[in-house]
């Protein structure tokens, strides 16, 4: 029953189909003549595409790291706006005398606005980076849409060159400045410590270990002379209690006519020695001193044997003859004149020795001033020379920045960075791209059916006369007695000539 239903439904269609044929017939032949003559009518737009490949550093990063960091993305979006500015545009449009037509009914901004909408930019990606891109352009002559796509070309490639050496050269010149304003704190910092290692040399944490050696060697050498000193003292203590048992002995001769006959030589000779018996208490015989006056000794004794005795001592060089009590007087005078000599020597050198050591007090009292004052010089200079490690740091890292800017300035001079090279030149277009004949016409056959069906539909749906016995059966309910056929108008006409 089913198929009987559908096979009625399809024989319907077809009786109405050639009932209405003209309805579809002329709605048909009007939309396909329509899509002829578009095509032929509609101007033609040609396009020509070129494609650019985005060729990676040729160098290693690992070698040379390049001062461009920003990515290919927005570089490329950057181009793109630059291109796509009105002056640049503009200036391509008059080059080439594009939109003769548009120009005189347009404004300059409506056919730039043209322009732009006529080209296209796709990006090919490989992965999360950017492979290559294409450059496309739609226009009427196919000639002048190839060259106006070569020209785009050219230009995104002149400005990824002129971007990315500006790019390079701010950064260069911006770490220049940073580098002389750095390289100046650095400066005023190493004058602050030098002026202050200068205001409290003696004072600093690093002479710690040096104040307190000269402490140890001060402690030493002032127990030396203490020692020394008290030796001397006691020299002469001893001297003192000699002379006054001579003095006590022989009262009247320590001033007698003989002594002024002594030989200042033998003096000289007798404090030398004294003087080389307390130097070898504190010296050995390498002493500069202690040869000093041993050969001073040594000449002398020659001097005292040339003339003749190494005991007497007259100053014109010849033997008095005098008694016994003279002979003993003027030993005894010698002796006197000795010890006295001896006193003054050993007096002048306790009070030389107490100098010295009021001297190595005062310098103890000094180096011991540094070292307590050091931890307080030590927490100001740590202040300084953190704040000059931080700086010398950051001009270290400025100055390999700076390095490796210089090296990638060069890299991009010598065109062996990031660079784009067309890989498919734009070519002549053969054929337009619009309009599609083909599918112009697939459209009008497609339209043409499409409301011819329709009409015909409609004006069977608007036609309430019965076609069929049946219908009149279903809406009236009386039954048909008897059809007549439709009676073709050729055959009308030929019965009436009969």
């Amino acid at each position: 029953m089913l198929q009987n239903m559908t096979d009625r439904l399809w024989q319907d269609s077809l009786e109405m189909l050639v009932r209405r044929r003209w309805y579809v017939i002329i709605p048909f032949l009007l939309s396909v003549t329509m899509s002829v003559v578009l095509c032929f009518e509609l101007p033609k737009i040609y396009k020509s595409t070129t494609l650019i490949l985005v060729e990676q550093q040729k160098v290693p990063e690992d070698y040379v790291k390049s001062s461009v960091s920003v990515s290919i993305d927005e570089r490329l979006n950057t181009i793109q706006q630059q291109i796509m500015s009105r002056s640049l545009l503009q200036s391509v449009i008059d080059e080439f005398r594009l939109y003769t037509k548009e120009r005189k009914r347009k404004t300059p901004e409506e056919v730039v606005d043209t322009m732009r909408k006529n080209i296209v930019v796709d990006v090919v990606r490989g992965g999360r980076n950017i492979d290559a891109f294409s450059i496309t352009y739609e226009g009427a002559d196919p000639k002048t849409v190839m060259l106006v796509t070569n020209k785009l070309a050219a230009l995104f490639i002149e400005a990824n060159l002129k971007e990315r050496e500006e790019f390079v050269q701010a950064t260069s010149a911006f770490l220049d400045t940073e580098l002389r304003g750095v390289r100046a704190d650095l400066e005023a910092q190493e004058t602050k410590i030098r002026e202050f290692k200068q205001k409290y040399m003696g004072e600093l944490p690093e002479q710690i270990t040096t104040n307190l050696r000269t402490l140890d060697r001060l402690q030493l050498e002032q127990q030396t002379v203490h020692e020394a000193l008290s030796k001397d003292k006691e020299l002469r203590a001893a001297l003192l209690e000699k002379n006054s048992k001579l003095v006590a002995l022989n009262p009247d001769q320590v001033m007698t006519e003989a002594v002024k006959d002594i030989n200042p030589v033998q003096l000289r000779l007798t404090q030398l020695r004294a003087d080389l018996a307390d130097l070898r208490l504190r010296y050995t015989d390498k002493f500069p001193d202690v040869i000093r006056v041993k050969t001073e000794i040594e000449d002398l004794e020659q001097r005292l044997k040339a003339d003749g005795s190494a005991t007497e001592g007259p100053r014109n060089g010849k033997t008095k003859k005098s008694g016994p009590n003279k002979e003993t007087g003027v030993a005894d005078a010698i002796l006197t004149n000795d010890l006295q000599a001896q006193y003054n020597q050993t007096d002048i050198e306790i009070l030389r020795l107490d100098a010295k050591q009021k001297q190595i007090a005062a310098q103890m009292k000094e180096y011991e001033d540094r070292v307590e004052k050091a931890p307080l010089h030590e927490q100001q200079m740590l202040s300084l020379m953190r704040d000059y490690e931080i700086t010398k740091q950051n001009y270290q890292s400025l100055l390999d920045k700076k390095l490796n800017a210089k090296i990638s300035e060069n890299l991009e001079e010598r065109q062996k960075g990031e660079q784009f090279r067309v890989l498919d030149a734009a070519d002549l277009p053969k054929k337009p791209y619009k309009p599609d004949q083909f599918k112009l016409i697939l459209l009008g056959i497609i339209a043409g059916l499409g409301g011819g069906g329709g009409v015909a539909y409609l004006r069977e749906m608007t036609d309430v006369s019965f076609k069929k016995a049946e219908e009149v059966e279903t809406i009236l309910h009386f039954p048909v007695l008897a059809s007549i056929p439709n009676i073709d108008k050729s055959l009308k006409r030929e019965r009436k000539l009969a």
